[in-house]
């Protein structure tokens, strides 16, 4: 399946843990985590994550709540884009 084609969303994270950046890294181990990142702000860690629709990409959410010291999470699904072989001017 094509990359472009895949579910995309992006996980804001409020870590439990002090060690944000080792926290972060653990999330890579799940499969379907394209990236991890540590950040300052409102959230701790953000997470692209990727699945082939949208009941998987559910399952990835649950499964990285599920991980130790994650605490609220907020996920951002990103819009499908348009089929550009479709598109009338």
């Amino acid at each position: 399946m094509r990359r472009d084609m895949m579910t995309r969303a992006y996980v804001l994270i409020n870590s439990k843990s002090t060690e944000t950046d080792k926290h972060a890294e653990k999330f890579k181990k799940i499969g379907g985590v394209i990236n991890a990142y540590a950040v300052y702000g409102n959230h701790d860690i953000i997470l692209e994550v990727e699945a082939k629709n949208l009941r998987k990409l559910r399952d990835k959410i649950i499964e990285i709540r599920e991980l130790e010291d994650t605490g609220e999470t907020k996920t951002l699904i990103e819009m499908e884009k348009e089929d550009e072989s479709t598109e009338v001017d």
